[in-house]
């Protein structure tokens, strides 16, 4: 005969593990421009920022770049969406066509596996690249409010999606059939 102590260790031992299951890491990408912080992103799963022109260094620390025009075919200072077509190309080694927002929210979704972010008027360009392998959400923090900083650039201007995740729909009803008949088990097993 299960004793009710026993009974109330197995409920918390299967809600730790839930809980355990279901957390997630978030991460935060920062992005500087020269040596000043400007901006902040942050995802609920797991990201990282573009850091150098190498497109293999990735990190917490990214650049903002002020030029992405890799061909050579925009002689002035303005950024388009063929630029960056072309520079998540370069970075990815892929051939990618980004779908622009061009006034997001500072918390947006996204399951593209690369969200590229312009800041204020001057081409501040960054790039994140989803690590999470589906949707997860991002906000923006601009860090350039205030007196006392150095920044050359302004709130997010827009951003753009390159190259989407499948994410697979789950079915819920399955996990209640589950739900209930694991608590129908342990029911059973109280009786005995």
């Amino acid at each position: 005969m299960f004793e009710q102590k026993t009974l109330k260790a197995a409920f918390a031992a299967m809600a730790l593990t839930v809980l355990g299951a279901t957390g997630a890491s978030a991460a935060a990408v920062t992005f500087f421009n020269g040596l000043d912080a400007q901006a902040t992103v942050s995802c609920t799963v797991s990201c990282d920022g573009l850091v150098s022109t190498d497109p293999s260094v990735w990190g917490e620390e990214a650049t903002l770049f002020n030029s992405i025009d890799v061909d050579g075919d925009d002689p002035g200072t303005g950024v388009g969406l063929n630029d960056e077509n072309d520079w998540v190309s370069a970075a990815d080694g892929g051939a990618f066509t980004g779908t622009k927002d061009e006034s997001p929210d500072t918390t947006f979704e996204s399951s593209a596996k690369y969200v590229l972010i312009k800041l204020g008027n001057e081409p501040s360009i960054g790039l994140i690249r989803n690590t999470s392998g589906g949707s997860q959400s991002y906000t923006f923090t601009n860090l350039c409010e205030g007196p006392d900083n150095n920044c050359t650039g302004g709130g997010l201007s827009h951003i753009t999606e390159f190259g989407m995740f499948d994410v697979p729909q789950i079915p819920l009803p399955a996990a209640g059939f589950l739900l209930i008949g694991a608590l129908g088990g342990l029911g059973a097993l109280r009786r005995k």
